[in-house]
């Protein structure tokens, strides 16, 4: 009950500080009363059981979490879909229904613990028969449920939390919590917790978000902040072979102007950017290869070639390497050209069927030869290395960028043709030459690196160090949107029965709500308008009214439950009284405070163009608002209206 109140506390606001307040009252009662509820309920307000890494899926969907309702609450279908359209959301009708329900004795009361235990167990049930003896652990935990209980299990089993709770905001409640019960169990009581300096909470932040960067592990993180405080954890957190670090990042840039001022004074180097997927190679001291995607998933079973690929190019590993990589598609049959992302949707990926309509297509029409690496029709892969984190079994993030890449030359070598290779880069005096050369080479654009001081691997950050300028930035804007469907329209004339245009938002870390920044229609095949609509209308994905942590104007007749990221490309970005991106974040000298309910304007992309989706991004790691704001604030620049 402490932590479900605690998330109808966070839903009820949208401010920030507020929030952050609730869930670090929440942390510190937990470390007071029950430490051991503390990691349960760290990963409970992530919305997750697991880190990412340990592979582990609950395998339950929406019709068995539906089937637990049903079975709890002895509610009738029909009822239960009623109310799930009225509300739009799941988690709100099985509250509904669980509150006509009255039991002759009361259940044994949840524990954040237990709650966390069993989720688990759903994880770990597998085999003939697992899906009846999930429903009935679910219908078990739906029945013993008192309060708001009911919405957030369900929330949680459907992995669709929303509190407004972003993983930075937890580990920074965290944080709070851990140096407040610190200073206060120091002074047994003597400081009052109003006392305590905003500055110290301040540095506890950066230092737990510094760890969590370093060693994405929260069971490691909380035990040894109970354990040590922060102190402790800056001790305990460190990078280690076999363990994922949160990848560094580039920042967009609309220009080679832009991307000169982004660097600022001094020398860099420029690589080209791989059309690919993000690789972390860990190489341990036995030989043995794990890769990790850029959401820390491990991925050596989808990609076990390309790992046979790094093994061979390894001269030796010494104590252990890991290296920062770009896994790419490529054509054997045509001198391992280089392909398209979307090729590496044919890969199958664990718990998931094969996405290979787009992949088929582009094959088919392209005349790209497939070659078989481990499963009918995978693609061939490149491993493209671009720098070293650890080599010989030691962190090398606070070396130079220029020591870093020596360091991985000496720690690779040349391999079977078209499976290694390490990322052509030249020093930044010809960024236009090496720009169009990169495009000519199937690449995205390219990518400045700040070299000397200045040049360490910061693990998490997207700073001013690396600057990315991709092949469309001469049209208007520098760099492509990941943005979230969240609702449409039904068509019209020859897109009858289809859905189109389509509602798009981007994501405000800030706040957690999607933001609508445009309507798109245009990118998409007939095949696509096919796939997209059934995936919607008959996957049940599909809303009566759009969820609360959905901010817009618009007024979609279809809402989708939000559950991927499209790659869009527009022209440029305008002001609009109807679309909420980066509300409040633009100058309000700009454009004036009319629109979106007297709040101001919002952000709005022109022109958009549906690119390709990107199965390898969550929600949370679509483009931002605050991306979005700077990115107006620099177009107003260069077209001299601010």
């Amino acid at each position: 009950m402490h932590l479900a109140a605690a998330f109808e506390a966070l839903a009820a606001t949208t401010k920030r500080l507020k929030k952050a307040d609730i869930l670090a009252n929440c942390f510190r009662s937990l470390l007071a009363l029950t430490p051991e509820d503390l990691l349960p309920a760290v990963f409970l307000s992530c919305n997750k059981v697991a880190e990412n890494m340990e592979g582990v899926d609950m395998g339950v969907g929406g019709s068995q979490v539906t089937s637990a309702i049903l079975q709890a609450t002895g509610t009738k279908p029909e009822q239960l879909r009623r109310l799930n359209r009225s509300t739009g959301d799941l988690g709100d009708a099985a509250q509904a229904c669980k509150a006509n329900q009255r039991l002759l004795a009361s259940p044994k009361p949840l524990t954040i613990r237990g709650v966390h235990d069993a989720l688990l167990g759903l994880a770990r049930d597998g085999g003939t028969g697992s899906e009846g003896r999930k429903v009935a652990a679910m219908a078990k935990l739906l029945r013993a449920c008192q309060g708001p209980e009911t919405r957030w299990l369900v929330r949680t089993l459907i992995r669709n939390i929303r509190t407004g709770a972003t993983l930075l905001s937890v580990l920074d409640a965290l944080a709070a919590a851990v140096a407040i019960h610190t200073l206060s169990s120091r002074s047994q009581g003597r400081v009052p917790v109003e006392r305590i300096a905003a500055p110290r909470i301040a540095a506890a932040q950066r230092a737990v978000r510094d760890c969590y960067n370093l060693r994405p592990d929260l069971p490691l993180l909380v035990g040894a902040l109970i354990e040590g405080g922060v102190e402790g954890a800056v001790e305990t957190c460190t990078v280690r072979v076999g363990m994922p670090v949160r990848p560094m990042l580039a920042k967009p840039s609309t220009g080679v102007e832009d991307l000169l001022s982004t660097l600022g004074d001094g020398s860099f180097l420029v690589e080209r950017k791989y059309d690919g997927m993000r690789a972390q190679v860990h190489v341990a001291a036995d030989g043995q290869v794990t890769i990790y995607s850029r959401k820390l998933e491990n991925t050596t079973a989808q990609f076990h070639d390309a790992a046979a690929a790094v093994s061979a190019a390894v001269r030796s590993p010494g104590a252990g390497l890991i290296i920062d990589a770009e896994i790419t598609a490529v054509d054997p049959a045509q001198d391992f050209r280089l392909l398209p992302f979307q090729m590496l949707s044919t890969r199958p990926r664990k718990g998931q069927q094969q996405q290979q309509d787009v992949s088929a297509a582009l094959a088919s029409s392209s005349g790209t030869t497939v070659e078989p690496s481990g499963a009918p029709g995978s693609v061939a892969v490149c491993v493209v290395a671009f720098d070293l984190l650890a080599y010989n079994g030691a962190p090398c993030l606070a070396l130079p960028l220029e020591d870093r890449r020596r360091l991985l030359a000496e720690a690779t070598v040349a391999a079977e043709a078209g499976r290694f290779i390490l990322a052509t880069a030249e020093t930044g005096e010809q960024i236009l030459r090496f720009l169009h050369e990169s495009i000519a080479a199937s690449c995205e654009g390219v990518i400045a690196k700040r070299l000397g001081r200045g040049s360490e691997y910061v693990p998490g950050d997207r700073g001013s160090a690396w600057v990315k300028l991709k092949r469309d930035y001469i049209p208007g804007l520098g760099d492509t949107f990941d943005l979230v469907p969240i609702g449409g329209w039904y068509g019209q004339g020859r897109k009858a029965g289809w859905l189109s245009p389509i509602l798009l938002a981007c994501w405000d870390p800030d706040s957690g709500e999607l933001q609508s920044v445009c309507r798109c229609m245009s990118g998409y095949t007939d095949a696509f308008y096919k796939e997209m609509t059934a995936f919607y209308l008959e996957g049940n994905r599909t809303l009566e009214r759009p969820p609360s942590y959905v901010s817009t104007g618009e007024n979609c007749p279809v809402w989708f439950n939000p559950c991927e990221v499209w790659e869009i490309r527009g022209a440029d970005l305008t002001l609009s009284p109807v679309h909420t991106a980066a509300l409040g974040k633009v100058p309000a000298t700009v454009g004036g405070s009319k629109g979106n309910g007297g709040k101001g304007r919002g952000c709005a992309l022109r022109f958009p163009r549906y690119i390709q989706t990107r199965q390898d991004k969550g929600i949370e790691d679509a483009t931002t608002s605050n991306e979005i704001a700077e990115m107006f604030c620099k177009q107003a620049v260069r077209q001299g209206t601010s």
